[in-house]
């Protein structure tokens, strides 16, 4: 029985990817457009940089794009009653499936400054498995539902949408000194 399933293909990454292509580049003619009417001066500076960054940033966007295009494999996260399964082909195949009996929680970090996040699956051998979902229109709740489905000892965090702050041992010891 399948508790969760979500599958997204490269071709639809390389579609996104080919629009913000057009929208860089729309934005590159609506700046050498309206900008030398108010600044000509700043305008020329700017658009100095922007001559050239335009067309890094244009073979960048379509080679990934291509990139995806031809190689479309698919992202894939699926909870069913025996095995929890991810799979992440964006450039290089990371891909796991774990028995969900041995799953013990699912642990979400960020650092103090919120910088970046970090998703875990803990298993009960002690092991910990990478989750990389936060750039994927996953639905967070059904995804938690399902895992507490498929699993009822599972630890989940309070919200799915919640980070705990991870903070280096020295300051943990710093903060919980004594005055």
């Amino acid at each position: 029985m399948t508790y969760f399933k979500y599958s997204r293909s490269q071709r639809s990454m390389a579609i996104t990817l080919l629009l913000n292509a057009v929208v860089a580049y729309a934005m590159y003619l609506a700046a050498a457009h309206y900008l030398p009417k108010y600044d000509q001066a700043a305008a020329t500076e700017i658009m100095a940089v922007a001559d050239i960054a335009i067309w890094i940033i244009e073979a960048i966007l379509v080679g990934i794009a291509l990139y995806f295009w031809f190689k479309n494999k698919s992202i894939e996260l699926s909870v069913t009653a025996k095995e929890l399964h991810y799979f992440a082909p964006t450039f290089a195949d990371h891909g796991w499936t774990v028995p969900i009996a041995e799953v013990v929680a699912l642990e979400q970090f960020t650092d103090v400054q919120r910088n970046y996040s970090t998703t875990l699956i803990a298993l009960s051998s002690g092991e910990r498995k990478q989750l990389m979902y936060n750039n994927f229109s996953i639905d967070r709740k059904v995804f938690f539902a399902a895992l507490k489905q498929a699993n009822p000892k599972i630890t989940l965090p309070k919200n799915p949408y919640y980070y705990e702050v991870n903070r280096p041992k020295w300051a943990k010891k710093w903060l919980n000194r004594k005055k």
